[in-house]
């Protein structure tokens, strides 16, 4: 067996040495940094906001003393010895090729130079210290622990160079940057739906040469890992030095690797003001809530005087743009049933009705509670409707095609299980019909359907035998899209007429969560206003309307006003005729008080105003 190469130290060069060295190489590095964002960057370099500027002065400052100490604790030369260099190479590849993506996708986003992207320059420094320090320290260990250790090793690099891989590939594709609620919407995505948008967004060919070059990119490193430490070289840990130099390396790099993609963002979601933090408030909150929750108008409630079941509907990804009972000039009949009921005096559409975010668990929550955009009241301190329909008399359904959210009972999951009777349904959303028969004609009936509509992909929404019947053309996305919103359309014709003729219904609504854009589907970055532009009609019962006259004239008489779906909640109130200590009628499509402007309405959780839209 060949004996193994050992390489002793250097003499370690004088401080001052390293020092000097260290800041001709941090000054360079730097120097370079500040020409790429002169020469690429689309936001003027003149235009840095002063906090980046004093992150960028840190990570060079942090990078300079990371040299020193590399400097003085490994005492080599202008890299002679070759077993080290090898390993200071390697190290420096996986280094550069993490920042060198980042940079490039950065140089792309106009006045990104305003954000705080300082940490992603004071990582790379820690990244090469700890890679360089494991590097030599598994090459000290014995042959089999060696190639062990080498391929764990090797895992942590291969993450490492995921992470901006992913970034790149993200903004390639929607050409914006990943934020918290994109990743929102990728952990809260079943595998199902995962396989469903890789599967449409990459032909079988990409997948596979996608799949082949990450399991190169690993092998690649693996290898390189194996021969860099297959070569011995000795690093002091008795030295205090070497171990303070240690810690530290590896306390700021798992310190400031959190403040960087993706584990900021996820860090984000738990945060005080997260979307994750909420969710988690609300349904530690919910029943306290549901405890403090009052209903005012015990003596006008519908359960009492028009008994009988509500249902409302809630589609999915449904863009009124593409419907033709919303746009009649769409060029096709994608929505044949509604479009024969427009003019039913007993059904109002509401034509400019809006999602508050093109993402279902941030939408369907706002709509199912009294928490909104414009009252302030915080997701935790809301009331939900499933409970405002129990105390007013009803026996309360969630009826699901969807999947039960997995993320921390994001949201929808916590209202969800407010319900008397709660199924997950799998299927096509005419299972729903079956469904609908086990429930007693004889009750009040609430009944929350949450369909799966016109989610991506639109091909696995439709069954063969609907578009064989209905002769639907399915050569393109967009055909398979308008084939969903047809099915949906049957869906709901039959929804409608078995609560007619047996559930005693006396209100049907139907909205969807959030529309659809046919190049980005549906996601805050980009975001364009058809992802929040929604289908939204109530069918009233000629019982329901001589039993409240003035709520079924204050809904035709609002069909053409500004809607946003976060106020479903006010709205379902007002048809229950429970107006509770939550209860505001401003906000009421239903009520002669409903109140809101053009200018004052917003989507995108109070970030865009609406207006920009419809002028």
């Amino acid at each position: 067996m060949k004996k193994r190469l050992i390489c002793k130290l250097p003499v370690s060069l004088p401080a001052k040495d390293c020092v000097l060295k260290s800041l001709y190489h941090s000054l360079g590095i730097f120097t370079a940094l500040l020409l790429i964002f002169i020469l690429f960057f689309k936001s003027p370099i003149l235009d840095i906001g002063h906090m980046t500027v004093l992150r960028l002065i840190r990570s060079m400052i942090f990078t300079w003393i990371v040299c020193g100490f590399l400097y003085t604790i490994l005492g080599t030369r202008k890299l002679k010895d070759s077993t080290l260099r090898s390993k200071w190479v390697a190290c420096l590849s996986w280094t550069g090729i993490w920042a060198g993506i980042y940079t490039i996708v950065f140089s792309q986003v106009p006045d990104l130079l305003q954000h705080d992207i300082g940490n992603y320059y004071l990582v790379p420094c820690l990244f090469f210290s700890v890679s360089l320090i494991v590097t030599i320290s598994i090459s000290q260990i014995h042959n089999f622990i060696r190639k062990v250790l080498s391929f764990a090793y090797s895992v942590f690099i291969f993450l490492m160079l995921l992470s901006p891989i992913f970034y790149a590939f993200y903004f390639m594709i929607y050409g914006q940057e990943f934020d918290e609620y994109a990743l929102l919407s990728v952990i809260a995505t079943n595998p199902d739906e995962i396989i469903n948008y890789l599967t449409a967004t990459f032909s079988s060919i990409q997948l596979i040469l996608i799949l082949i070059s990450l399991f190169l990119l690993f092998t690649v490193i693996y290898i390189i890992t194996l021969k860099t430490t297959a070569r011995r070289h000795s690093l002091d840990f008795k030295n205090r030095t070497t171990i303070i130099f240690t810690i530290l390396s590896f306390f700021f790099f798992f310190n400031y690797i959190i403040t960087v993609f993706p584990i900021d963002q996820a860090l984000h979601l738990r945060r005080l003001n997260g979307p994750m933090n909420a969710f988690i408030q609300l349904q530690n909150n919910i029943e306290q809530n549901n405890n403090n929750l009052i209903i005012e108008t015990p003596n006008t409630l519908a359960s009492k005087k028009t008994p009988g079941s509500i249902i409302i509907v809630i589609g999915e990804s449904a863009n009124r743009d593409m419907m033709s009972a919303f746009t009649p000039s769409y060029n096709k009949n994608t929505t044949p049933w509604e479009k024969s009921v427009r003019d039913d005096q007993n059904f109002i559409f509401f034509d400019n009705s809006f999602a508050s975010f093109p993402n279902t668990v941030m939408a369907v929550t706002q709509a199912l509670t009294s928490s909104n955009q414009y009252n302030n009241i915080p997701l935790k301190d809301s009331i939900d409707l499933l409970d405002v329909a129990r105390k007013a008399g009803y026996h309360t359904y969630w009826l699901s095609l969807q999947n039960k959210s997995t993320v921390s009972d994001a949201g929808i999951t916590v209202i969800a299980n407010r319900a008397d009777t709660i199924k997950w349904l799998h299927g096509y959303d005419e299972t729903i019909l079956s469904e609908l028969k086990n429930i007693p004609s004889s009750d009040n009936n609430f009944i929350i359907i949450h369909l799966n509509g016109s989610h991506f992909r639109y091909d696995r929404r439709v069954p063969q035998e609907f578009i064989e019947k209905n002769n639907l053309p399915t050569e393109s996305k967009t055909d398979w899209y308008n084939a969903s919103l047809q099915y949906t359309d049957y869906v709901l014709k039959e929804i409608y007429q078995y609560g007619k003729e047996n559930l005693h219904m006396q209100a049907l609504v139907y909205f969807s969560d959030h529309g659809e854009n046919m190049e980005y589907t549906h996601t805050s970055s980009p975001f364009y206003f058809d992802m929040v532009h929604i289908p939204f009609w109530i069918y009233l019962s000629p019982e329901y309307q001589a039993a409240y006259p003035g709520t079924y004239q204050s809904s035709r008489n609002n069909k053409k006003e500004i809607f946003t779906n976060d106020l479903m909640f006010e709205s379902i109130s007002g048809i229950l005729h429970a107006e509770s200590n939550s209860y505001q009628p401003e906000y009421d499509i239903t009520s002669s008080r409903y109140n809101l402007s053009s200018d004052h309405a917003l989507t995108l959780h109070g970030k865009k105003y609406i207006r920009d839209d419809i002028k």
